[in-house]
């Protein structure tokens, strides 16, 4: 679990999600705290997000806070504890280890190497090409996949705050739409991740 760090006592758990709009961010900072409250290990969850400019494939950010004890901050914070990717080009352009400590986890939709991104040194890198699992499943399209589940799913293994169990439950129960193939979508993509990140690159 990659946050054995917060195991003692009272804690909040906070990831921001990086996005760019009808790319499923806004999905994935819903789905995110709705599936690791399902599971009744924390007692509060939250989620907001700040939108960009009002248009298709402009970047925005999701801001989740999971909790053992009452939320009283809300929307963004500037100190999350992991970062999720949803649209690798987006490391260009703004700083998405803004406010992270060395060490912590960055999850990135990338079907590169981890040396792609020297510019990420001193964090742990997990790469899942979230991309090709939603469009192998028939979710979004070629010019805009959509990755929420997926990226919800892999965040869920490496973290270790929820089973896939629960994900795919969460989806059969809540109405969605293509549930199917979003419960394949976050299969595949929960497998994919075969262990936890390791140390830091150097």
């Amino acid at each position: 679990m990659i946050f054995d760090n917060k195991q003692e006592g009272s804690y909040m758990i906070k990831i921001r999600i990086h996005g760019r709009g009808r790319q499923g961010a806004k999905t994935a900072t819903e789905l995110l705290p709705a599936v690791v409250f399902s599971e009744e290990k924390f007692s509060h969850v939250q989620g907001a997000m700040k939108f960009g400019p009002e248009r298709g494939g402009a970047p925005v950010a999701g801001f989740v806070r999971i909790s053992d004890k009452k939320i009283r901050e809300r929307g963004e914070f500037f100190d999350p504890d992991m970062v999720i990717v949803l649209d690798e080009t987006l490391i260009e352009i703004i700083n998405i280890a803004d406010g992270l400590k060395p060490g912590s986890v960055i999850l990135i939709n990338s079907k590169k190497p981890e040396e792609h991104f020297a510019n990420l040194r001193g964090f742990r890198l997990v790469l899942i090409n979230a991309d090709g699992i939603a469009l192998s499943c028939g979710l979004g399209t070629a010019q805009r996949p959509i990755v929420s589940t997926a990226m919800v799913a892999a965040f869920l293994k490496v973290s270790a705050l929820a089973g896939i169990e629960t994900l795919v439950r969460f989806i059969d129960e809540k109405g969605f739409k293509e549930k199917e193939k979003n419960k394949k979508i976050a299969t595949e993509a929960y497998n994919f991740i075969r262990i936890s990140p390791s140390e830091p690159r150097p």
